[in-house]
């Protein structure tokens, strides 16, 4: 029994290592300081993607990757970035699928369903755009595009206008 006990305690040391050092690596992605929202950021943004049910276990876990990846690679260096690049990730992934749902063919059958999407796909476009100014104005840099700016795109890189140039 006082076997099974020492098992026990070790097994939970081990798993809160574990949880140790999931909490690290996510406040290195999301720049939080403290690992409950950290954690809770992740969570937030693996949430907000739209997951297929058609889609397998692996195509959803890689959806949710990528998302992580491209908080990670807006480097945020404090929870307000942290919270700004989950939006970012969100919202791009939003305006995507709505490209793609434009792009389907039942939506040339119905015009307007198509206007729709596209229309949906602009705003957010629209939005990520500010969210790319918000994250480099805050971090003390020239944002680009219409009204002045470095011609230079930052962390973030371009607006999505000077990209398609």
């Amino acid at each position: 029994m006082e076997n099974r006990g020492i098992t026990a305690e070790a097994a939970e040391a081990g798993r809160e290592g574990q949880a140790a050092e999931a909490g690290t690596r996510s406040m290195a992605v999301t720049g939080a300081r403290k690992p409950v929202l950290a954690e809770r950021l992740l969570v937030q943004v693996a949430e907000s993607l739209w997951l297929p049910a058609h889609e397998s276990e692996e195509e959803r876990t890689d959806r949710i990757r990528a998302a992580v990846a491209a908080v990670a690679g807006l480097a945020p260096r404090d929870e307000l970035e942290g919270m700004l690049a989950v939006q970012m990730a969100a919202t791009h992934a939003a305006a995507m699928e709505c490209l793609r749902r434009a792009a389907m063919p039942y939506s040339y059958q119905d015009r307007r369903v198509r206007d729709d999407e596209l229309r949906q796909a602009g705003r957010l476009l629209g939005l990520y755009a500010r969210q790319v100014e918000v994250l480099n104005h805050n971090r003390g840099r020239a944002v680009a595009g219409p009204g002045g700016g470095s011609g230079q795109g930052g962390a973030a890189g371009p607006a999505p206008a000077e990209a398609a140039r």
